[in-house]
């Protein structure tokens, strides 16, 4: 998915996971100003994007209940957000061992925000309002 409309592609990609989609992929740029998503490159636009994206977790979440499937759902999107980023086995790793199956009591912009810390290339300065570093 590509896009400038965070709300959007957030809709979109959990609708994806609804019809059976194992993966979404969010477009994030290019570093090429001729290749689409390019506008989605810098990194406080990820910043938003990912905020953006929890408020709509914590909707989801509010309307449908936190089961244990649709966290799951509701995470993967935004771990495939950072799929060009060095680490990221690392994150969903992180995200599935130590946030999800062994915690009962988890929520899914808890999950995003804990985990995010695991990405090694990410800016953790222009993260740092979204970024849960307590362990």
């Amino acid at each position: 998915l590509g896009g400038n409309n965070p709300e959007a592609l957030a809709e979109a990609a959990y609708q994806c996971q609804q019809w059976g989609f194992d993966e979404v992929n969010l477009n994030c740029g290019c570093p090429s100003k001729k290749i689409f998503g390019e506008a989605l490159n810098p990194v406080e636009t990820k910043a938003q994007l990912v905020e953006r994206y929890l408020d709509y977790c914590d909707r989801v979440l509010e309307s449908e209940g936190a089961s244990k499937k649709l966290v799951l759902n509701l995470v993967k999107p935004v771990s495939n957000l950072f799929t060009g980023e060095l680490g990221v086995n690392n994150f969903k790793a992180s995200l599935l061992r130590d946030e999800i199956i062994k915690n009962k009591n988890f929520n899914a912009t808890h999950v995003i925000r804990k985990s995010l810390r695991f990405l090694p290339n990410l800016d953790k300065e222009a993260f740092k309002d979204i970024i849960d570093t307590s362990y």
